[in-house]
């Protein structure tokens, strides 16, 4: 349903700045973008659950420290696979991955999951457990964002219902 995540920082250059998200993309990799160049037809606003400003600015200078990481299209790869062949889950499990806590290369999903994990929240879909967490997040996906516990759905949007 989804095909791709960020994540909102505010304004970047000084207070009066353009607001702002970081994403990792395919061809420009983790960078900046104002909300207004957002290209998106349909978008799901999540905010998360029980955090604090102390986690919220955690969250903002990890993205932030990544910019200009180029796009992980190893972990891109690893992910396509994964969701084309299902029934070789195990072997695809058993594939290194450059997802980690040192990595400088990114997927959308990756990029926005390690920030959580720095604070201690796992994206996990609501009943997961944490024993699931290290193969889950290896194989996340946009789309499991929303259903993750740690958020609530803000806002919903369809762009083209908007324009007609």
């Amino acid at each position: 349903r989804w095909s791709h995540v960020s994540m909102y920082v505010g304004a970047l250059e000084d207070q009066s700045g353009p607001l702002c998200v970081v994403e990792a993309h395919i061809v420009g990799g983790v960078h900046a973008i104002r909300l207004s160049e957002l290209d998106a037809r349909r978008i799901c606003v999540l905010r998360p659950v029980g955090l604090d400003e102390t986690d919220r600015s955690r969250l903002v200078e990890f993205v932030l420290r990544y910019i200009g990481s180029e796009y992980d299209f190893a972990h891109a790869w690893l992910l396509a696979r994964s969701l084309l062949l299902r029934r070789w889950w195990a072997r695809l499990r058993s594939v290194p991955t450059t997802m980690g806590r040192s990595a400088t290369r990114f997927i959308c999903s990756g990029l926005i999951a390690q920030a959580f994990a720095l604070i201690g929240h796992s994206i996990l879909p609501a009943g997961g457990t944490v024993s699931d967490r290290e193969a889950h997040d290896k194989f996340l996906v946009p789309a499991d964002f929303e259903r993750a516990s740690v958020f609530a759905i803000v806002w919903p949007v369809d762009v083209r219902d908007e324009r007609t």
